[in-house]
């Protein structure tokens, strides 16, 4: 068989369904060829030649980046896969990931306590003691105390168990 152009080759790929590829890496690769008609080494070499990352052809596969990568190195294919599309690739793939950080400021939690709502740093300075740190009363909050006896306890108070409150 002759070789596809790049042109064939994405336009096919448009027809795999990833969502219903099930069992091993040889077996999806299997799949995705009776589907379209296409060798994955075709498919992973149009995705390096087009400056695509290894996650993108992963996903084509719906398979895990490291597992494509093992698997190349197995049948000795080496790719270049610094291409243009392959940061934006990387920075989209990251982006999809949990516990990423959204971009921009992120507002600080408001607080119910003394009959207000404020953030933590704005109830220290209206009601706590001198000298009782942030710090402090954020370790007391999480180590169950109620947030009006973390803000009005004196420093020094133990940690461990919460003193009993009378409002």
């Amino acid at each position: 068989m002759s070789k596809l152009s790049p042109d064939t080759i994405r336009e096919r790929l448009s027809y795999v369904d990833t969502e219903n590829l099930i069992g091993r890496c040889d077996q999806r690769f299997r799949q995705v060829y009776s589907q379209i008609q296409v060798s994955w080494k075709d498919i992973v070499t149009y995705y390096a030649e087009q400056g695509y990352a290894w996650e993108d052809a992963a996903a084509q596969f719906g398979l895990k980046t490291g597992t494509l990568k093992a698997f190349c190195a197995r049948a000795e294919l080496t790719f270049p896969w610094q291409g243009s599309r392959g940061w934006q690739a990387r920075m989209r793939h990251s982006r999809s990931k949990k516990g990423i950080r959204p971009k921009g400021h992120v507002p600080p939690k408001k607080h119910y306590a003394f009959g207000e709502h404020a953030t933590l740093m704005d109830l220290i300075a209206k009601h706590s003691p001198p000298g009782l740190s942030y710090a402090c009363v954020h370790n007391r909050v999480t180590r169950g105390w109620p947030l009006e006896q973390a803000l009005v306890a004196e420093k020094g108070q133990p940690l461990r168990k919460p003193l009993p409150f009378a409002a």
